[in-house]
């Protein structure tokens, strides 16, 4: 598959670049800084461009099968990154003629699925803190959601560092009762949820999983899929 992954030199990015190309697929690495990629650059091809540089990311994107988009906030930066990113990466997917596009966000911002507790206190405080962030998401998921295309919003929720452990995952609604995942988890996430149809025009949120190397489809019982 052929996966243009805007974002490839941040954390979550990078992690995704590795596991794409860790799978056999033909990555593409639109990034601002190529320098950053190190010698990863020599397993992908790479295009130097802006989130909101039309014409950059038309040459990123044209020949993709997929366009993953890991863009996020980070200090000192836009506080509407994500809504400017993903408008301008919508146009330039319609001019180069892709369709399947796969964005993150976060669980924070939404309630749907929590607990009494998350919801009536928990996420309350944290949306004072991370206001501006949250209706950043909040404009770029609209404007995603009123698109034609092929779409799938992944939400995370708290983001740690580590080894993978795996992931859970449940549509439309947060996983309840998980308040964390690990980077690379969320990353496979990514690349996986893109990848199948069965996620196209869906919200997915992710949590941490049971186990390494596993993900599994909350509430379920029985199903449980190797990635």
């Amino acid at each position: 598959m052929r996966i243009a992954i805007i974002g490839a030199t941040g954390r979550t990015g990078r992690l995704a670049t590795e596991y794409a190309l860790g799978n056999g697929h033909d990555v593409t690495a639109v990034v601002r800084s190529p320098d950053k990629l190190g010698d990863l650059a020599q397993r992908m091809r790479v295009v130097q461009s802006d989130a909101t540089d039309l014409d950059g990311l038309i040459a990123g994107i044209r020949g993709a099968d997929v366009v993953i988009s890991t863009l996020g906030h980070a200090a000192g930066g836009s506080n509407r990154i994500m809504v400017d990113g993903i408008r301008t990466t919508l146009d330039a997917m319609r001019r180069a003629d892709v369709s399947r596009v796969s964005m993150i966000t976060a669980s924070g911002h939404e309630t749907d699925g929590d607990g009494f507790f998350t919801r009536s206190i928990v996420k309350p405080i944290l949306g004072r803190f991370l206001r501006e962030g949250f209706a950043d998401m909040r404009l770029a998921e609209a404007v995603l959601r009123e698109s034609d295309e092929a779409w799938t919003i992944v939400r995370p929720p708290m983001l740690r560092e580590g080894d993978a452990q795996g992931y859970v995952y449940r549509e439309t609604l947060n996983v309840r009762g998980v308040f964390s995942i690990r980077r690379v988890d969320l990353a496979a996430a990514m690349i996986d949820l893109t990848l199948d149809d069965g996620f196209a025009r869906a919200i997915v949120s992710v949590a941490h999983g049971t186990s390494a190397g596993t993900r599994m489809r909350v509430p379920a019982v029985t199903r449980a899929e190797a990635v």
